[in-house]
């Protein structure tokens, strides 16, 4: 008897693939990657990282900064991250010369390490002469999680005794609106100009921030800036990525979300302390068709307050249950999802010790103290080695240490 046409065609197939007939086919795509029901709300178009940059950089800057100035446990993880990066000294400079035969030249590595301290001076350090080395260094690090990264431009023959100063800008200074072609060919993308190696070649930069409220002829007109001429620090999460993303970004709307949950438990709670309700009037007049609330009185509630009533009036209590008993069990939830993606202990972050002991504490930080190498690390090889190649120069050439310009090789490294 002759088969119908459709299993012969699945037979066919069955024998073309080396499957023997009979079995189902078995499937072979990602589970992450199906698109369905339960997954319809989800991205499954790739875009660039640029691409993501250019729509929502502004609208993350405006967020986390409000969470600066509005969270405190945004805050609070800012200063931890200050604390335990740069620390009340900063990273240090270690400055090892040694002579032919291997000897540490004490002299004059403590000649270099004093001029460099007497660089990073208020005085000396920024164009504005109101910020130290340690300040700008504390500054980094809290723009590296607020904003994503900073800007540096290096004013040489700047009118110090170094004849060298930094100016710092936030990264709003860089056009991000401005992708295409400069007029030499190269590609630029959000206000970073690359050769066709992707190489860093300039920087557009606003002279005045887009976002204050002076302004003066030519403000916003944007500037070409050599790359040589600009620090531009931020931490790179995807290989072609141009601009950087806040450290917090993965955490703005749990934080945010968290400190609203918060206010509106303080906001009840309040109220229940206050012994809030309504007045219930047991003799009410005919309704006539006119009244439409608005005429309501209200009363203003205070803790301890008593009230009497008029006759033919009753008090009914409102008791809100503020807060409830998950209260404490939630916070301290949303804020271990937070403090892990952050890659800091909580108890650190939160000095919540309660539950913890020694062996506790101990697994907790030694993770969290790699996390800080790591970014001390990064700020040391891309903020501290560039603005000492800039500087060296300067203290050799400024007599600051005289005669180091024809010993070895200086080996200077932050600790």
């Amino acid at each position: 008897m002759k088969q119908p046409f459709t299993k012969r065609v699945r037979t066919a197939f069955n024998i073309f693939i080396g499957r023997p007939s009979g079995k189902k086919l078995q499937k072979r795509l990602y589970e992450g990657g199906q698109v369905g029901r339960l997954t319809e709300d989800l991205p499954t178009f790739p875009t660039s990282a640029d691409f993501d940059l250019r729509q929502d950089l502004g609208t993350i800057w405006r967020r986390c900064r409000d969470l600066e100035e509005n969270n405190d446990s945004a805050e609070g993880l800012f200063k931890t991250a200050e604390t335990n990066i740069i620390g009340p000294q900063g990273i240090r400079l270690d400055v090892k010369l040694q002579d032919s035969k291997g000897m540490l030249l004490t002299k004059k590595n403590t000649a270099i390490q004093e001029a460099w301290d007497e660089w990073g001076m208020a005085e000396n350090c920024t164009v504005q002469q109101s910020m130290t080395w340690w300040d700008l260094e504390r500054l980094a690090v809290r723009a590296l999680f607020r904003d994503g990264g900073l800007l540096l431009r290096k004013r040489l023959g700047f009118a110090n005794d170094f004849k060298f100063a930094l100016q710092p800008l936030e990264v709003d200074h860089l056009d991000r609106w401005y992708s295409g072609y400069a007029p030499n060919g190269n590609e630029v993308r959000l206000g970073v100009e690359t050769d066709k190696w992707r190489r860093v070649t300039a920087y557009y930069i606003i002279p005045r921030h887009p976002g204050d409220f002076i302004s003066y002829a030519g403000a916003y007109a944007r500037e070409r800036v050599p790359a040589e001429q600009v620090i531009h620090l931020f931490m790179r999460s995807r290989v072609e990525q141009s601009r950087g993303v806040p450290f917090i970004v993965c955490s703005l709307l749990r934080l945010t979300r968290l400190g609203k949950y918060e206010q509106a438990e303080v906001d009840s709670a309040y109220e229940a302390s206050c012994k809030g309700g309504f007045i219930e009037n047991e003799l009410p007049v005919e309704y006539d068709g006119t009244n439409d609330g608005k005429d309501n009185q209200t009363r203003n509630v205070e803790p301890g307050m008593t009230t009497e009533l008029d006759p033919g009036q009753k008090f009914v209590p409102y008791n809100p249950e503020h807060p409830t008993t998950a209260y404490p069990n939630f916070v301290k939830q949303q804020l271990r999802s937070v403090a892990s993606g952050q890659g800091v202990n909580y108890a650190t972050w939160t000095s919540d010790l309660e539950g913890a002991n020694y062996s506790s504490m101990r697994a907790g930080l030694l993770p969290e103290r790699d996390r800080w190498m790591m970014l001390q690390r990064f700020i040391s090889t891309w903020l501290h080695q560039e603005v000492w190649k800039s500087v060296l120069p300067n203290i050799l050439l400024g007599g600051f240490a005289q005669g180091v310009a024809h010993s070895a090789p200086a080996r200077a490294r932050p600790r």
